[in-house]
């Protein structure tokens, strides 16, 4: 059985392109002025600092369990966050214990999206999932 093509990259944080913004515009979201725990070239680390009241997270592809799950807990302290995940992800333990089995809102992409600095499209779809 032949595998897809999945171009080799040398990161698995990418910017979040501007596309994003304007979709969640479309939702009443203002996630360009929300608190980004895991900015791109970070020099903190968003699993151990507390998160303000609403935040947008675009997870190094590595790390999205481990977000997903601080943002869950941000919830106990009445954080609200949204989450920009790839969809091909959904059979993870992290997706059914926290995301399926809560029933946040998701917003679906249509389309792959282009990152900010990278030549193609994303190779895998995405959504956003809003954790409130």
């Amino acid at each position: 059985m032949k595998q897809s093509y999945m171009p080799k990259t040398s990161s698995d944080h990418y910017q979040t392109p501007e596309r994003v913004f304007d979709i969640l515009d479309e939702y009443g979201y203002k996630a360009r002025h929300y608190f980004d725990p895991c900015p791109f070239h970070s020099t903190f680390d968003g699993l151990k600092i507390d998160w303000q009241n609403w935040n947008y997270v675009n997870p190094p592809y590595s790390l999205i369990g481990e977000f997903v799950h601080k943002a869950f807990l941000e919830l106990h302290k009445e954080n609200s966050s949204i989450l920009l995940i790839p969809t091909n992800k959904t059979d993870k333990d992290w997706w059914h214990n926290y995301i399926a089995l809560y029933n946040f809102d998701i917003i679906w992409i249509r389309g792959r999206l282009k990152f900010k600095d990278t030549k193609n499209p994303a190779p895998i779809p995405h959504c956003l999932v809003i954790m409130q």
